[in-house]
């Protein structure tokens, strides 16, 4: 990998932004080949580095490798063939449509967040004909489409004319909808569907939308919504790349990566930051997705660790995960937790042989991953903190020297990477167990 440029920020000693062009004066810049090398030098300053600036680094180095990746592939301008094409649809259609499960919403989509304010006003918009934002429909069966963006839009307007709850379904509360008493239109305020004028009826059931529908023809899959997903989402929180999984591949597969992560004795190997971006989830595949690579018992079809995990979940989505592989997913947490203290989880080691950084998800997956398939194929293994940090300190040195790159930080979704990560972590156990 070439050296770039990474410009950071610091107040009080300790970095609050990196960037990989200079943002304004206060901003200097090094040049380094890989994060372990920034992390150096920014130690050697006396400098701190917090969570979330590591996440952001890691980030940074991850869309650069991609980017490498990408640009060696010399057919990657054909990797998604995409048709679009816009069209209106009237809202009682629509109607007809979601409540046929022609329009299909992930059952882990987001939950409805609007209240019955901005609802109302959504309502009332379409009675003043004023245009609505439109809707990102992908095609997966002939007529029958997943949302991509506008399910709350969707989700107002139908429990509106139902007259469910402007939650959903009506449940042990008979509540209809009703529109906010704080409207333009006076005509309307305070009313449910049923109570409005046969005219203002009409109004909202004939009124038209745009829909910009969507259908992949080139591969023959739906891997694409993960990236129309991604850009033409309009939320006003960017989702993580495990929220948008939640989103779209959804199904048992998920429901169950979600409870499991969710479990004690994971979660609070996490902070709050990480838990809220659901990183703790993603851990949890990893763990899962990178092992069956590794291992032959999945090949990815695409490059990145985004793409490949996308691929995993789509494959995998009506599936569930063995039980007793989530067993030896916990007893294997709970045999760390009894050697090392909690702060030193996971965590790469200088050339000190000191501890340094944040917990690093690549290390989490591979270590916890070896020693799983160890449990699995009934092999002898040993969890040894000083083997961990002799070999730890190696990948270091190796690193800092440009002797070799940091599979823990460096191509993290590449799989020779993967299998890089894992030959280490075989090694600190004491396990041999791919060729």
């Amino acid at each position: 990998m070439e050296s770039i440029n990474i410009y950071f920020n610091y107040v009080n000693d300790e970095i609050v932004s990196v960037h990989t062009e200079r943002v304004d004066s206060k901003f200097e810049g090094v040049t380094v080949v890989n994060e372990d090398e920034f992390i150096s030098l920014m130690r050697a300053r006396g400098l701190k580095i917090n969570e979330d600036i590591s996440e952001n680094l890691r980030e940074i180095f991850d869309n650069v490798n991609a980017l490498e990746t990408i640009n060696d592939e010399s057919n990657d301008d054909k990797k998604f063939i995409i048709k679009h094409w816009v069209s209106n649809r009237s809202f009682g259609e629509l109607i007809d449509m979601f409540e046929n499960e022609e329009i299909k919403v992930p059952d882990m989509q987001r939950p409805f967040v609007w209240d019955s304010f901005r609802s109302s006003r959504l309502i009332e918009s379409i009675v003043m004909g004023l245009p609505i934002p439109p809707l990102f429909l992908l095609e997966v069966d002939n007529n029958v489409y997943e949302i991509i963006d506008g399910y709350q839009r969707l989700t107002t307007l139908y429990n509106f004319v139902k007259g469910n709850p402007w939650v959903g379904k009506k449940g042990k509360r008979n509540i209809t909808s009703k529109l906010s008493k704080n409207l333009v239109i006076p005509s309307i305020r305070g009313k449910s569907f049923s109570e409005l004028s046969d005219d203002q009826k009409r109004i909202i059931k004939r009124s038209t939308i745009p829909l910009i529908e969507f259908k992949q023809l080139n591969p023959d899959n739906y891997t694409s919504k993960y990236l129309i997903f991604e850009r033409i989402n309009t939320g006003s929180e960017k989702l993580s790349s495990m929220q948008i999984r939640k989103s779209l591949a959804y199904g048992s597969f998920i429901n169950q990566l979600y409870r499991e992560a969710n479990q004690k004795e994971f979660i609070t190997l996490f902070s709050n930051s990480q838990i809220k971006k659901d990183l703790h989830t993603e851990a949890f595949l990893r763990i899962i997705a990178i092992s069956d690579i590794v291992y032959n018992r999945f090949k990815p079809t695409q490059s990145g660790l985004e793409n490949i995990l996308n691929e995993y979940c789509e494959e995998k989505k009506q599936e569930t995960i063995d039980s007793s592989r989530i067993n030896f997913v916990f007893d294997t947490i709970g045999e760390l937790k009894e050697i090392f203290i909690k702060e030193n989880m996971f965590r790469r080691v200088n050339h000190n042989g000191d501890y340094e950084g944040l917990m690093n998800i690549s290390i989490l997956e591979s270590i916890i991953g070896v020693i799983v398939e160890a449990k699995m194929n009934k092999q002898d293994y040993k969890i040894d903190e000083e083997a961990y940090k002799v070999n730890m300190k190696q990948v270091y040195e190796r690193s800092i020297s440009g002797e070799q790159n940091n599979p823990f930080s460096f191509s993290t979704g590449a799989i020779e990477s993967m299998k890089s990560r894992f030959n280490i972590c075989e090694t600190i156990i004491g396990s041999v167990l791919s060729e």
